[in-house]
């Protein structure tokens, strides 16, 4: 019994000598109830300084447990009120000059959420007085942690679509005006300022296009009266400043098309009828505005080896008053009504002043004995004057071929032996001196040598 008695006494005194040493950490310390007592009474300096010449006394534990219990009770009386943010901030930040590193981050925490839910403040009152940019400069601002973080993302949306309405309002206004470039760089300017730019982009487009329906006020006219040629030639214009718009691709690609429909059948008329050449300047001169174009590259392929080398690849060595006709979307007409294509088509003037101007037209080639056969078609130009005149092919200065032509002489083939010759030459010329004065006009159509 005396044992079990004895036994009985230690733990006794052990329980108790455990309750004193757990009541002396958590509390019955007079330093830490001081010190907490005169941060609850907002004595902060002087609980510093208290704190400093008791640190050992009070015990980190209690120190921990103290600073964390202000903290939160500075953050709810600011979150009630009875505190300002500057007060509550001033108040925690100076707790950090003696707090350890767990509490310092929680007291830090503390800080930004006052200060987040400050700035969030603020940019509700200028979300209020429409202020849209400087709110969502605020609401941005807000941190993840504070509870208004998704009230703010949900803000900025509302900003962003407030915003966008006054820039598109203010580019409107320049569109309005007929000045979609402008409106467009306006608008381009803001396009790395918001996360969804398509109502932006839409914009964009639309001025985009009102800008290219200006430009291509020309183009639609060559297209309505289906001169499809010099739309394409205004459209590859425009393609070297405007490559990445999608109505001119649009408006190319249909051209194209049409031209093609048109083009195609004609070329084929020429194959069938054996007029290689027009064949040919026909598909080579639509390669180059259309030059991915398959049916074209085919068509040439097939040409090629079947046509004559025609005069307009060939270097015209000495000329006068010989032009070579190249516009594809002008009209050029003999006498009698037929009409001819651009490219291997020259024309050759006659016009004598009386003055000593005289304007007698004539071209050379040198043709290197490579050749046995020229041919091609000789009209009279339908803006000739009446009068007769001459036309003549030499070859190494002899007369091959003259033929006498006025405003009743219809288109004349030409076929001419030039095997052997090294230069050929063709002139126009009066026919008799009386009718020196009128302006007289050849068209050479179809020249083309034949090895």
């Amino acid at each position: 019994m005396k044992v079990r008695n004895s036994f009985k006494a230690i733990c006794i005194a052990l329980l108790v000598s455990f309750s004193v040493a757990v009541s002396g950490c958590s509390g019955g310390n007079k330093e830490a109830d001081q010190f907490k007592s005169m941060l609850k009474n907002g004595d902060y300096f002087e609980a510093i300084d208290y704190y400093s010449t008791n640190k050992d006394a009070i015990g980190e534990e209690n120190t921990v447990a103290i600073l964390d219990e202000i903290r939160e009770e500075v953050v709810s009386s600011y979150r009630s009120g009875s505190l300002t943010a500057s007060t509550a901030e001033s108040n925690l930040s100076s707790l950090l000059s003696i707090a350890n590193t767990s509490s310092k981050e929680k007291i830090k925490k503390s800080i930004e959420l006052i200060k987040s839910n400050e700035i969030f403040k603020t940019g509700s009152e200028y979300f209020e007085k429409k202020q849209y940019e400087s709110a969502k400069t605020k609401f941005e601002s807000v941190i993840k942690d504070d509870e208004n973080y998704k009230t703010a993302q949900d803000k900025i949306a509302e900003c962003d679509k407030e915003i966008k309405k006054t820039y598109i309002a203010t580019a409107d206004g320049y569109a309005k005006n007929g000045n979609y470039k402008s409106a467009i760089s306006y608008l381009e300017s803001y396009l790395d300022k918001f996360d969804d730019v398509s109502d932006l982009k839409a914009k964009i487009k639309e001025y985009s296009d009102a800008q290219m329906d200006v430009l291509l006020k020309d183009t639609y006219t060559y297209i309505k009266n289906g001169d499809y040629y010099s739309a394409l030639e205004e459209i590859d214009k425009l393609s070297k400043d405007y490559a990445d718009s999608e109505k001119l691709k649009k408006v190319q690609k249909e051209t194209q098309d049409s031209y093609l429909k048109k083009l195609l059948p004609l070329i084929d008329e020429y194959v069938k009828d054996k007029k290689y050449s027009d064949a040919y300047s026909v598909c080579k001169n639509a390669l180059d505005l259309i030059p991915e174009s398959k049916e074209l590259k085919t068509r040439l392929e097939k040409i090629e080896p079947l046509k004559p080398v025609l005069l307009s690849e060939m270097k015209i060595s000495e000329s006068e008053d010989f032009e070579q006709l190249t516009n594809h979307g002008a009209t050029y007409e003999d006498v009698v009504g037929n009409t001819y294509e651009a490219g291997n088509l020259f024309k050759l003037s006659l016009y004598h002043d009386g003055w000593g101007n005289d304007d007698d037209g004539y071209a050379k080639v040198f043709l290197n004995a490579q050749y046995t056969k020229l041919e091609g078609v000789i009209a009279v130009s339908n803006d000739s004057e009446k009068g007769d005149f001459i036309v003549k092919v030499l070859c190494d200065d002899k007369e091959l071929y003259s033929g006498t032509f006025n405003r009743t002489t219809p288109p004349k083939k030409v076929s001419v032996n030039v095997k052997g010759r090294k230069w050929m030459q063709v002139m126009i010329s009066y026919a008799n001196k009386e009718e020196s004065k009128s302006h007289c006009y050849a068209l050479l159509s179809q020249f083309g040598f034949t090895k």
